[in-house]
């Protein structure tokens, strides 16, 4: 499957080191014109983290960057309209990964 991701800036500054990430249902998941790093966090899960490049990607006070990305397609439709609420998973519903034990020393 391709998309667009759109990352929207609110704030009244410039953003030159941000980073963003999700949790989706999509494995493989590549992104253009950024860097991104994907952790299988079990349970068909995967935590998705975008982050710009070495050369950049500045998104303005007030603005929006577009980036484009593949991923492997579970579970979706073969054709018709890719949604936040088929892409991404809300963090409320679902299953918290636990923390392993901490080992004595």
């Amino acid at each position: 499957m391709s998309g667009q991701l759109v990352l929207a800036n609110t704030s009244g500054v410039d953003l030159s080191d941000w980073s963003f990430t999700f949790v989706t249902t999509q494995s493989d998941v590549q992104v253009w014109s950024s860097t991104s790093e994907v952790v299988d966090l079990g349970n068909g899960l995967f935590e998705v983290t975008v982050a710009p490049p070495s050369w950049g990607t500045t998104i303005p006070a007030g603005g929006s960057i577009s980036l484009s990305f593949n991923a492997t397609s579970v579970g979706l439709p073969t054709s018709g309209a890719l949604t936040n609420e088929m892409f991404f998973v809300d963090e409320a519903d679902s299953t918290p990964v636990p923390e392993p034990d901490p080992i004595p020393t």
